[in-house]
Formats: structure tokens, C-alpha cells, sequence
């Protein structure tokens, strides 16, 4: 970009931030939002149905949830019945179930009244974590009431002149408001909601990505050349370094090896050329697992980590013969956790967004960072996702992070923590 067109960008950046009127400010370390957008409510009364041969629709607000560690969430299934002359459709229950699994066990459900329009129970996970990742179904049990044709004379009273219901077969079930007579739906009536994990992550050539409380993402590269070594996590007992290796184009740069340090040794190292694991200089090809770690080792698709001290998770997946890094649970880590993607873990951290949502800026421990909504293609779990990010300008991510991004760098793949660190903790 031309001189002029960055004073350009920046004098933008400066006018909307300082017109507080037009922004609207989003803590990360609080999870507050200052404007949240609403689904539409259900109106059963008025939907439309376009199948005579279906008796209920339901509705799942959301149909997809991207967590945050730690961060709770609700998911509402909402059942909206057809009634007509001849039958009424109940909700007699409505159930929770997680798909190829059982419901955690910090779930809990919430039924509202059933009789009414629509009937609504709603799922929430308290804390969730890595492995409440998966598919929600909702299932509600439906009743249904076939409404007896007025007896010769009556008026509009009942057949029998008791106001009880009367199914096919002619049996009585009594009075039906509750939804707990008549004759039960079979069919396949069901809504579904898909749960997946936000994580901090970097790979592909490389990128940087970190969820965000307010649902966002934040974006940014760190350019190297084939052969460097970055440091991505460092605390009190573990570091995480990560190897440059060059692209099949002979120009691009791609993440080709993983380490992951312990107390000073390196436990366990992910290579991508060729894809091998090693824990303590041995070759793992499965499950693995000793006082210090377990590695869970999926052949051509990722390797799992799981360290016991302190608590933490992390994935590596093998990607077109490179890697991709993702922390999925950090609970941990310490308040001094550093390096690329660990300093952002205990850090409080606000972005201030102008009114055409197009622009930000980053602010985090006095510094600024000029930021850019852009379509990105980053690295997620299962493999890539095309989403809107807050990418941070430039090839390097100068403000968003605390040095600058050469202080990150290792001698030894296997090196503990970076020069800097040390120098700061040793004063």
C-alpha cells in the first residue's frame, strides 16, 4: 500500500474512533456486547404450512453455536403444532439428546409451558468445553386429538356432552388440555443444533486467529522465512514452539513442525514432512499416554495432546503437508502465560468499531492496532472455515502483540522460553 493511501486509512481509523457517538465498543475479557441482534419470534398461528401431511415444525434458535471455552450458552427448540377442524396436535414432552453420545452431564433443560404457542424447552450448557463439541437434537412428543363431529341437535357441543375428546377409534381420553390424552404422533419430528469450539489457532501460511466474547474473530500473520522458529505459547512449565517450512511453490511458507516443551525437555514433537509424531524421541503411532502426557494419534488427520500439568489441550492437525496448532482448553494455563497466541489468554482486550463496521482498532495494554473486517479463509477445526475476521494490517501484527514479532523467536525448536521472557522474568 502507497504512503498515501495508509495516511489515508489511518486518518479514517483516527476520526471514528474518536467520534464515540458512531462506535460501539466490545469487551473480550467481560463478554459484552452493546447492541445484540434479536431472532424474529415464532408465530405459530401464522406460519405456513406447505405439506397437509405434516403436523408440527420446529424451530432451532440457533441452528449453529461457536463457543468460547468457559463461556455458557443457550440453545431454544421451539414446536409449533397444526390444529384444524377434524384434530389438534399437542406437545405432550420435549427432550434433549446429544447425538453419538450421552448429554453432558452439566446440561440442563428448561421446559416453559407446553401448552403453549409454540412450546419451547430450552438446552443450556454451563462452562462448556472441548467435549461437548457435537450435534443437539430436539424431539418433542405429540399427541393427537381427533375432535368429534357435533351430535344431531347439540350445537357445538361435544358428541358424548362432555367435553371429552375422541380418538380414530372411537376410545375417550378425557379432557385433553394438558396434552397428556390422545392417540401419540409417530413420525420423524426433530430440530437439530451443530455445537463447535471457537479456538485460538495458527497455520496455513501462517495465520494467527483467536475467538472474540462477542463472537468475532481477530486475525493476523506473522511473515517468516523456511527455517524460523516462532514461540506460540510459553508458561511456567511448557512452551510451545513452532518450525517455518517452505511451500510446494518454493516461495510461500507454511507451519511444518510442532514442539511441545516440558520443564525444559522437549516431550513431544509433530512433524509434517514426514508426518510423524515423537514423544521423548519415540515414535507414536496410536495412544500414548505417561505421567506427563497423553497423545491420541489419529494417522493422517491430527494428533491430540493432552498435558496433566498444568491442564491444557492442544490439537495438531496435518493439513496438504503442513500443520495446522489449535489450543482447545487453556484452563491451565498461568496469569503470566505469553508467546504469540498464549498472551492473549488472560488479557483484557477491547475493539472499537466504526459505524460501517468495516474498520477497527485494537486496543490492548496502551497500544493500538489498525484493524480490517475481511472474508478470510483461516484455520479451524476439521479442517478451514470462510469467515469474516478483524484482521489486524500488515504483514506483521505490530500493536496487537507485546514486542515485536522477532522477539518470538527461538534459536531451538526445543528452546524453553524466548531470550526476552527470560531477560523480564529474571528482573
Amino acid at each position: 500500500m502507497s504512503g498515501s493511501r495508509l495516511f489515508l486509512l489511518l486518518l479514517q481509523l483516527s476520526a471514528f474512533a474518536a467520534a464515540a457517538d458512531d462506535t460501539v465498543c466490545r469487551d473480550s475479557a467481560q463478554g459484552q456486547v452493546d447492541e445484540v441482534t434479536l431472532p424474529p419470534p415464532v408465530d405459530c398461528d401464522n406460519f405456513v404450512w406447505t405439506d397437509d401431511d405434516t403436523l408440527a415444525h420446529i424451530f432451532v434458535e440457533p441452528e449453529e453455536v461457536e463457543f468460547v471455552a468457559g463461556d455458557s450458552f443457550t440453545v431454544e427448540c421451539k414446536v409449533c403444532t397444526r390444529t384444524d377442524s377434524s384434530a389438534v396436535i399437542r406437545v405432550k414432552d420435549i427432550q434433549w439428546s446429544k447425538q453419538g453420545g450421552e448429554l453432558p452431564s452439566h446440561a440442563r433443560i428448561s421446559k416453559l409451558d407446553l401448552n403453549s404457542r409454540p412450546a419451547v424447552a430450552i438446552l443450556l450448557l454451563a462452562n462448556p468445553h472441548a467435549d461437548d463439541v457435537g450435534v443437539y437434537k430436539c424431539t418433542p412428543t405429540l399427541t393427537k386429538e381427533t375432535v368429534p363431529e357435533p351430535a344431531p341437535g347439540s350445537g357445538s357441543g361435544s358428541g358424548n356432552g362432555s367435553g371429552d375428546a375422541t380418538t380414530k377409534d372411537g376410545a375417550t381420553n378425557g379432557n385433553a388440555d394438558d396434552g397428556t390424552s390422545g392417540t401419540v404422533v409417530s413420525g420423524d419430528y426433530a430440530g437439530y443444533c451443530t455445537v463447535k469450539q471457537a479456538v485460538a489457532c495458527a497455520g496455513d501460511d501462517p495465520r494467527f486467529s483467536l475467538p472474540l466474547a462477542d463472537g468475532n474473530m481477530l486475525c493476523f500473520t506473522v511473515d517468516g522465512k523456511a527455517g524460523d522458529i516462532f514461540n506460540l505459547i510459553s508458561d511456567e512449565h511448557i512452551s510451545v514452539n513452532v518450525r517455518y517450512i517452505g511451500g510446494k511453490d518454493g516461495f510461500s511458507v507454511w507451519m511444518g513442525e510442532v514442539a511441545v516443551v516440558v520443564d525444559g525437555g522437549c516431550k513431544v514433537r509433530v512433524t509434517s514432512k514426514p508426518e510423524s509424531v515423537f514423544v521423548d524421541s519415540v515414535q507414536v503411532n496410536a495412544y500414548f499416554s505417561d505421567e506427563d502426557v497423553t497423545v491420541d494419534v489419529q494417522q493422517g488427520d491430527y494428533v491430540t495432546i493432552k498435558l496433566r500439568r498444568p491442564d491444557v489441550q492442544f490439537r495438531v492437525e496435518f493439513i496438504d503437508e503442513h500443520l495446522s496448532f489449535y489450543i482447545v482448553s487453556g484452563d491451565g494455563f498461568s496469569s503470566q502465560v505469553h508467546g504469540l497466541l498464549g498472551q492473549f489468554w488472560n488479557s483484557n482486550h477491547n475493539i472499537h468499531v466504526g459505524s460501517d463496521q468495516k474498520y477497527g482498532i485494537l486496543k490492548r495494554k496502551g497500544r493500538a492496532a489498525a484493524l480490517l473486517m475481511k472474508q478470510k479463509r483461516w484455520p479451524f477445526m476439521h479442517g478451514h472455515k470462510e469467515d469474516t475476521c478483524w484482521t489486524v494490517y500488515g504483514k506483521q501484527p505490530k500493536g496487537a502483540v507485546d514486542w515485536t514479532h522477532s522477539a518470538y523467536k527461538m534459536k531451538t525448536l526445543c528452546q524453553s522460553k524466548p531470550r526476552i521472557l527470560k531477560r523480564l522474568l529474571s528482573e
